[in-house]
């Protein structure tokens, strides 16, 4: 990558709000939370299907309205799909996590951050969650925060 398209990136992380609901705002993605930390649904049209296992072909369980709070059973994200896409998004989170890596190589971070987000959106990393009636299960992350 060359350096002026990596300086775009770092701009565009700088400057990029999160993400707004209709009610709340929230916190910006994230490749790892606390285990019992809770997280909420922030898709806008429509319930987030729970299923039984981490990935988008797995049995539905339960659906999770709009702003439902779930607790997360396991801090860690389960990662679905090819094996060559789960590596570079592991290895992104890695960065993307790390404060100092942030401060010290802003622009690595900030293509890290880019990819981080490009994982959500094709469903890669999936949060083991527990809803308010005791049931568990798997979502994507893509849905919550």
């Amino acid at each position: 990558m060359g350096l002026r398209r990596a300086e775009m990136l770092y701009q565009a992380a700088l400057h990029t709000p999160a993400v707004a609901t209709e009610v709340e705002p929230v916190e910006p993605f994230r490749c790892t939370v606390r285990q019992a930390e809770n997280v909420r649904v922030i898709d806008l049209t429509a319930k987030v299907s729970i299923r039984d296992s981490a990935g988008p072909d797995a049995p539905v369980v339960a659906e999770a309205a709009k702003f439902q709070s779930l607790e997360v059973v396991s801090g860690n994200a389960a990662l679905v799909g090819e094996q060559s896409r789960r590596r570079v998004c592991a290895q992104a989170c890695r960065g993307y996590n790390d404060a100092l890596y942030r401060r010290d190589a802003p622009l690595a971070w900030a293509r890290d951050r880019h990819t981080v987000a490009s994982c959500l959106a094709q469903n890669v990393l999936w949060w083991n969650v527990r809803l308010p009636d005791g049931r568990v299960g798997w979502a994507s992350a893509k849905y919550l925060r």
